[in-house]
């Protein structure tokens, strides 16, 4: 055991019916933390045991030989797919000695309602409702992943969200529904731009509501233009309280 810590093993595989010599081992190596595993155990179902053994051995770096593992079995490897699951990558990342400032990245738990702000008192449109809201990558990571032909473009869902997020403060969550939903062009962002948005609700009409979502040009580009991205409706359901 002194031999096999001189030359660097890390991990202990014991062959037998129970682990017996693995407790010797390490009243060998007592400052050797080390993995040990055991290929059988009394308690446990043989293939529990040595798949769990396996298990531990694949997690630890070890080169598994998968094709000689399934050998007497009817599988094939599939491919997971490459996009974000639920908006978030999970990549093995390298170990980094540098580090970077995320501050300008909100917390997961920050909602888009949490990002919109209120413009109040508008004098020339005193029934209206405005609120801006910024769009880049750095406050939402998901965007570097949804493309056209390589350049970041914002979803669809995204302004159904900005829209919700809008009538959730003034009407109440699930007092109301989206409809009429158009939208009339694409929002596309440089990698490290951040474009102005604003939410804009008309006055509130026979139970409905219209929204639109304007976007502006960075300040490099001509005469500051607010483009129209997506308009629609929100309906207020009938049991739902009036709103004044």
């Amino acid at each position: 055991m002194e031999t096999l810590d001189q030359l660097g093993y890390e991990i202990f595989v014991e062959i037998g019916p129970k682990p017996t010599l693995l407790a010797m081992g390490r009243q060998c190596l007592p400052q050797k933390e080390g993995i040990w595993l055991t290929s059988l155990h009394p308690k446990h179902s043989d293939w529990q045991q040595m798949l769990l053994s396996l298990a531990k051995l694949y997690v630890s770096g070890v080169n598994v030989d998968w094709s000689g593992f399934e050998r007497d079995y009817a599988r094939r490897r599939v491919a997971l797919p490459t996009y974000p699951f639920q908006r978030q990558h999970y990549w093995i990342k390298k170990a980094s000695t540098t580090h970077r400032k995320t501050t300008e990245t909100p917390s997961k738990s920050v909602s888009l309602r949490d990002l919109l702000r209120p413009l109040n008192n508008l004098a020339h449109l005193p029934d209206s409702y405005f609120w801006e809201i910024d769009l880049s990558s750095q406050i939402f990571p998901y965007l570097k992943d949804h493309r056209i032909q390589g350049v970041m473009v914002l979803p669809g869902t995204a302004y159904l969200g900005i829209a919700q997020a809008g009538a959730d403060e003034i009407f109440g969550a699930g007092s109301y529904f989206l409809k009429d939903v158009e939208f009339h062009k694409a929002l596309f962002l440089r990698d490290n731009d951040t474009r102005k948005a604003q939410l804009i609700f008309s006055p509130h009409v026979n139970g409905e509501t219209a929204f639109e979502i304007y976007s502006q040009l960075t300040s490099t580009e001509q005469h500051h233009t607010w483009i129209l991205h997506a308009t629609g409706k929100i309906q207020i359901n009938e049991q739902s309280t009036k709103v004044d």
